[in-house]
């Protein structure tokens, strides 16, 4: 689940760039995504005939589960910061500016359908 939420929160910083969020509903579906296949391939697997003799790691910070989580961050950056910069020096993608200070307005932002 660190690693979903590494995804998430390089996701958002990107927004953030263009004065957008997440919704709740890319939230939620972000979430089913995730979490039902993941409980149901874990309901699916069953015990390993044998035991290994190795002991299992004594910390969720061991070194081959930090290196794994940080690779696949930055293989999932790797694919959304070429999308994300590509989106937005493209010469169809010239909106007026948007002003900061108008709490209505509900502006179009086509980069969040990207990044989600």
């Amino acid at each position: 689940m660190g690693l979903y939420a590494m995804i998430q929160f390089m996701t958002v910083v990107l927004l953030y760039q263009v004065g957008s969020n997440l919704s709740d509903f890319e939230f939620l579906w972000e979430d089913l995504a995730v979490a039902v296949p993941l409980s149901f391939v874990m309901g699916a697997t069953h015990p390993a005939d044998t035991l290994s003799k190795l002991m299992p790691e004594s910390s969720l910070l061991g070194i081959p589960t930090v290196v794994s989580v940080l690779a696949s961050t930055l293989i999932q950056f790797g694919v959304q910061l070429p999308l994300f910069f590509g989106f937005r020096n493209d010469p169809f993608n010239k909106r007026d500016p948007i002003d900061p200070e108008d709490r209505t307005a509900n502006w179009p932002c086509d980069v969040n359908t990207i990044l989600f």
